[in-house]
């Protein structure tokens, strides 16, 4: 598969950056003690990279410790959102995040 450029990035998929069909994961902001303290995002993937990952990262199954939470998967997540292509990052970081304490900044796409 040819990885091509587009406009259209709410169809891309942030790891190969093709655009095709994809599977959508959406990622809510936690609170205190996660990487996710305050914002959240969303990662889109086509099928055959969605496919090479561990699905049980997408179940985004909450650990409560106390006042601190964060996915069970958290540390797999952000290794994985980190070796994706820097259009893949901008997208899961800045043009995609929500929350409260969301920072994002100008989008270059």
């Amino acid at each position: 598969m040819k990885t091509r450029m587009t406009a259209n990035f709410d169809n891309v998929c942030m790891n190969c950056l093709t655009e095709v069909k994809k599977v959508t994961i959406e990622i809510d902001e936690l609170g205190y003690g996660s990487g996710f303290d305050g914002w959240g995002t969303r990662l889109q993937l086509c099928r055959n990279c969605y496919d090479k990952t561990n699905p049980k990262w997408w179940e985004l199954n909450i650990k409560r410790n106390g006042f601190n939470e964060e996915y069970e998967f958290e540390t797999e997540i952000f290794a994985y959102v980190n070796k994706l292509p820097i259009i893949g990052k901008e997208l899961f970081y800045n043009k995609f995040i929500f929350g409260w304490n969301a920072h994002a900044m100008k989008s270059f796409l």
